[in-house]
This record gives structure tokens, C-alpha cells and sequence, in this order.
């Protein structure tokens, strides 16, 4: 039997998610609660799954749900129990109903081809979520059944998807796949046209240079930068960051000027503001030096305030350095309202303004 453990912990999304094979343990449904529709073709997992999503007995090879209904789907250890043939009618399916820039996560097994002999195939699971751990075991039959990671991932890119990262753990795999957006969206610079968009795995580079270039201005005014963000590690924040958030490149003439990435909860430091679903949180806001003064963040920032709005969010928040009041400064400038020290005696101050602008919330394709 293999053994893995799954951290949802960080588990968020803005709108509605779908969540394909929801029956059973229901586990993206407990996490989600009422963000989630769960469909599955049998009725008793419907039956036995306990939490308050809604569950609707449906095939995921043919749905009866509209183009574009939803913002998120999900596969939690459900393409496992698919017959081969099944799985490229069910991600076709996926595609059609997720909105243009909708995420697709698929958390699955790795499940060798069998050996003479192996009938059953069963992994245990850890699976930690904000309310605790949980653990709980599946199992297909083995000699019909091997699947692995970069054949989902290919299957997924024949369809349509873009590919915003995935992890391996030996055991399990998780893929986070992007529907492509259709059109693209240029804000007004003082530097000309700034084309915003959604970063996906191939981006990794040119996110990671912003930051990089940001961080040693930071370091060259004296301020203390964590010397982790100079090493692969901070080439593999980013890559996370492109894969679990919503993270965004700004591009003048073809060259990355802008970044920054929102996610849709910050409990730890918002406390119980960061889960009251009424906000998008900005991190990872940085400008190259060659674009500085020219307006660029001020025009990402009005733009992500404007996306922000459109998951229907209607507050942006953010955090910046206590002791940097020339940047407390640009934020309280641009209309945000200091919201107090994240913790007692902590240097990050926090921020909130509503979301919305003038700026157009489409964007480019990746």
C-alpha cells in the first residue's frame, strides 16, 4: 500500500468551484463548503459525502452545465477510478464549462504498471485542511489501471490548457492547469502600453527577474531583504506562487516591467478578516528600475484592483513595510486606509481599499 500526505490548508478560490468525483469523502467540498458543486456519476457517493456543497448526479463526460459557468474545477483523486478513454472527454468537459482564465487542480496517483500478481491498487492519505487532518484510502483495480503525471498533463494540454506548474511526490501528483484567456488587455503607461498577462508555468524566468531586480533596490536602500529570494529557493517561490495564485506580468514592448500575484484568503495575518471572502490579497508587487516613474504600478495596481472586483470582491488588501513611510505614502495616495501592524510589534502594515477602476479587467493570452 502507498502512503502520501495532501496539504489543502491553502486551499482557496473566488468563486464557484466544480468539483468532478465530489462523491465519497467529499474532501474539496469540506474544504470549500459552499463554493463547491459536486458532481459524480453514482448517487451513493453523493449520498455518503457529508458537507454543504452542492451535489448534483451527473456524467463529467457530458454535463449539462453552460459554457464558461465556472471560475474553478477540480479533480481530487477522481481521474483515478476513469477509464483511459474517459479522461480526455472529461477534461474536453472541464474546459468547455470553465470561464476563459478558470483553474483547473487535479491531485491524483501515480500508479505503476502492475506486476503479475497485483490486483489492487491502495493509497493512503494524510490529508490536512484549515480544520485539522483527516486520513482515508482509495483503491482501483490494478491490472486495468496505470496513469502518471506528464501523461494527465499532456492529455490536459491537448485540450487547451495551459500548464501553471505541478509537484510530484513519488506517490501522488498535483496539476495546476489555466484556461487560456481570448483577448488581450493593454493598460496606458507613461512608458506606452503595458499588455497584462496571466502567468503560467513558461513565465517562471521573467516573473522571477522583476522580483529579483526589485528586491536588490530594496537591499541597495538599506532595507533587509530575506537572502533566500537570490537562490533557487526564490526561483521555486515563484514557480509556486504561478501555480496556486492568480499571478500577473505586466509586459512593455515585449519585456516584463510589472508582477504581482492575489490570492482569495490571508487568515494568518488578516485573522478572521482574511477568510471573510469579501477581499483579494496582493503580494509580490514589483516594478523593473528601467520603468520606474513611469506609472507602471500605479496601472497594475488599478488593473488587479479592477480583476479584483470582477471575482466579485469588493475590497483589495495588502501589506508593505511599517518602516518605509515613502511607501506607506504611495498606498495611502492611491487610496488605500492603514489597517494597523499585522501583529504586535511586526513591520508589515496592512491596507484596504475597495476593489474596482476604470482600468479593463481582460487579459492577454499566455
Amino acid at each position: 500500500m502507498a502512503f502520501d500526505t495532501i496539504n489543502l490548508s491553502g486551499l482557496t478560490a473566488p468563486g464557484l468551484v466544480l468539483d468532478v468525483g465530489g462523491g465519497g469523502e467529499g474532501i474539496i467540498g469540506s474544504v470549500l463548503g459552499r463554493q463547491v458543486v459536486a458532481i459524480d456519476i453514482l448517487r451513493e457517493e453523493l449520498e455518503e459525502s457529508s458537507n454543504d456543497a452542492l451535489r448534483l448526479v451527473m456524467d463529467a463526460r457530458s454535463m449539462q452545465f453552460l459554457d464558461g459557468s465556472f471560475d474553478e474545477a477540480t479533480c481530487f483523486f477522481s481521474l483515478m477510478y476513469m477509464s483511459p478513454e474517459s479522461i480526455p472527454r472529461v477534461l474536453s468537459e472541464i474546459f468547455r464549462v470553465l470561464a476563459p482564465g478558470g483553474r483547473l487542480r487535479i491531485w491524483d496517483v501515480e500508479i505503476p504498471p502492475a506486476k503479475p500478481g497485483d490486483d489492487l491498487f491502495i493509497i493512503e492519505l494524510k490529508i490536512v485542511t484549515g480544520a485539522g487532518a483527516t486520513t482515508c484510502a482509495y483503491g482501483v483495480g490494478w491490472p486495468d489501471k496505470s496513469q502518471n503525471c506528464s501523461a494527465i498533463a499532456h492529455i490536459a494540454q491537448d485540450c487547451g490548457f495551459e500548464l501553471l506548474g505541478q509537484a510530484e511526490s513519488g506517490q501522488t501528483f498535483y496539476l495546476s492547469l489555466l484556461k487560456p484567456y481570448s483577448n488581450v488587455c493593454e493598460i496606458p503607461t507613461k512608458a506606452g502600453p503595458m499588455c497584462i498577462m496571466r502567468a503560467t508555468a513558461k513565465h517562471m524566468h521573467d516573473a522571477y527577474g522583476v522580483l529579483l531586480d526589485s528586491c536588490r533596490r530594496v537591499v541597495e536602500r538599506g532595507k533587509r531583504v530575506p537572502f533566500w529570494l537570490f537562490t533557487a529557493e526564490g526561483q521555486q517561490h515563484v514557480a509556486e506562487k504561478i501555480r496556486d495564485c492568480d499571478y500577473f506580468i505586466g509586459f512593455i514592448s515585449g519585456s516584463p516591467a510589472a508582477v504581482l500575484w492575489i490570492k482569495w484568503a490571508d487568515s494568518c495575518s488578516w485573522e478572521d478578516a482574511g477568510s471573510d471572502r469579501l477581499a483579494g490579497y496582493v503580494y509580490g508587487f514589483g516594478v523593473k528600475q528601467e520603468w520606474a516613474g513611469a506609472g507602471v504600478g500605479r496601472a497594475l495596481l488599478e488593473w488587479a484592483s479592477s480583476y479584483i472586483a470582477s471575482k466579485g470582491r469588493r475590497l483589495v488588501r495588502l501589506e508593505c513595510d511599517a518602516g518605509n513611510p515613502t511607501l506607506c505614502a504611495y498606498y495611502e495616495m492611491l487610496g488605500f486606509e492603514d489597517r494597523g501592524l499585522t501583529a504586535p510589534g511586526n513591520q508589515l502594515r496592512k491596507y484596504e481599499r475597495p476593489s474596482g477602476s476604470k482600468a479593463q479587467c481582460s487579459i492577454a493570452n499566455p
